[in-house]
Formats: C-alpha cells, structure tokens, sequence
C-alpha cells in the first residue's frame, strides 16, 4: 500500500513538472514582393546568366612570398549594369562559392586540379562609393549609385601561409548576385 502511495506521489510530481515545461506556439508571418529584373548586368561584355571569365595575371612566387597577406593584385573586373528600371538607386553583389569552390574566411581556395598553387588563395575587394576605398564585399557590403553604370572589383592573389606557397596555377568559381535598394 505504500508502494501505491509513493508511486501516486511519483507520478503527481512528474505530473507537475510536465505542466510546468508545456510547449509554447507562435505565428510566424512572411510579407516580402516577386519583383522583375532591376538591371541587365554582365562581366566583360557577356550577358548574364552566362559564365564570365576573369583573367588573372600571372604573379612572381617570390614577390607573393614578399607581399604574403596583404596579397597582390590578380585582375580587376566591372559587374556593368545596364536598361536598369524601377524605383531602385543603389546596387551591391554578394558572391558564393561555384562548381565545387570554397570560400573560407571570406577567402576564395584554389580548386585547380592540374598543377595547382599551394596555398594561395584569392581575396576580392569592391570599390566602394565613398571616394574610391577598396573593401572586401563580405566585411562590408557597400551600395553603389546604378547610376554609375557598373560595380568594380579587384580580385587579389593572397598568401595564407607565405613562407609554405609553391608556384603553380589558380582557379576558382563564384557565383554572384546583384541586390538592389
């Protein structure tokens, strides 16, 4: 009969304490708009959604050694925005990593498979519209006027470990996509 007591008590505790830890609901609302195309936009003449190629200059080891981290430049590139219509002003680019691409900490690896560069990897910097300073478009996103008809980018060879790259070729892939406000 105690037995029966204890085990009552038991199950009124726990009876208690499954009331107290009861779950909890909410609603979660979406609001947002299907807008069309802001701009046409292409890289080095070809249209998007077309691939673009971004030529690299070739870069001495020993030099990339000597820069390290601070990098040294590869190539510049314009994301040319064209026929833009509707009520945006401004336009940014985020970028993800393509065809089997990494970025880590906000750097692009290399992904060549033929006799590839050890580590180096590549860095891209956006210049931004307050009087031409250059950023990386992760850090910081920078909105530039569309009226200025292209967003400008620096890709930058980058030494993570200077003393331990070797020479050989790079090759990447990102994909980007344009945000409008």
């Amino acid at each position: 009969m105690l037995f029966k007591r204890l085990s009552l008590a038991a199950l009124a505790a726990v009876s208690s304490q499954l009331a107290l830890a009861s779950p909890a609901s909410g609603v979660l609302q979406f609001e947002g708009a299907v807008k069309g195309t802001t701009c046409s936009i292409s890289v080095g003449g070809v249209e998007a959604p077309n691939p673009a190629a971004v030529t690299l200059a070739s870069v001495n080891l020993e030099e990339l050694k000597q820069a390290g981290t601070d990098g040294m430049v590869g190539a510049h590139f314009d994301i040319d925005l064209k026929n833009c219509k509707g009520a945006a002003t401004k336009a940014s680019a985020t970028f993800l990593g393509a065809n089997g691409t990494t970025v880590t900490n906000r750097r692009v690896d290399n992904m060549a498979t033929s006799d590839p560069a050890k580590n180096v990897q590549l860095t891209l910097y956006m210049e931004n519209d307050e009087g031409g300073t250059w950023s990386t478009p992760a850090s910081d996103r920078y909105w530039v006027g569309i009226e200025k008809g292209k967003l400008r980018y620096r890709a930058n060879y980058y030494a993570n470990r200077p003393s331990d790259i070797t020479a050989g070729n790079f090759e990447a892939a990102l994909q980007f996509t344009v945000l409008y406000q």
